[in-house]
């Protein structure tokens, strides 16, 4: 009983560390992460997709890049490895923080505030630790179509910024 409320209270801490982050995301990254949410709602299987890929070819590249360190103790591959997995970290970040975005605007509008964010954070994060659903689909399911997004954006920042001639 004495370790079920600890995981109880764990689960508590850690769903609100999540909430907070997500917030704190929103308020340095605001601009960036609204991009990220529209791409997500315009192109929903355009995101999953695109994020499936990104995600195995970005796993799949840094596995062979750590491995292949391993075998000829060249530690820079490893590295480079290293960076293709932290690049895919920053992505699961930022496309989890557009996702909660695009929960806030479907559950409360486009209501101002730190609030709904925490909330919408609150809501992802109690509907990901559904076993075997959460765990399995819904999380998986966020992460790439998150992931997807961010690459979608980033892409169409880029254009964007290249025919303006900056």
């Amino acid at each position: 009983m004495e370790r079920i409320g600890l995981f109880l209270l764990l689960a508590a801490a850690s769903g609100l560390s999540i909430a907070m982050l997500f917030v704190g995301m929103q308020v340095y990254f605001g601009a960036f992460l609204e991009g990220v949410e529209q791409a997500a709602d315009e192109h929903p299987g355009r995101s999953f997709l695109t994020g499936l890929v990104n995600a195995i070819f970005l796993i799949l590249v840094g596995y062979l890049l750590v491995t292949w360190a391993q075998s000829t103790g060249f530690s820079l591959l490893g590295a480079i490895g290293f960076i293709f997995w932290f690049v895919l970290a920053l992505g699961v970040m930022f496309g989890l923080a557009g996702m909660v975005l695009l929960a806030r605007t479907r559950i409360y509008g486009q209501s101002a505030g730190w609030r709904p964010v925490a909330n919408s954070g609150g809501i992802l994060f109690l509907a990901c630790l559904a076993p075997y659903v959460g765990w399995f689909g819904f999380l998986p399911y966020l992460i790439l179509r998150g992931v997807g997004a961010v690459m979608i954006h980033s892409l169409k920042a880029y254009r964007t910024r290249h025919e303006a001639g900056e």
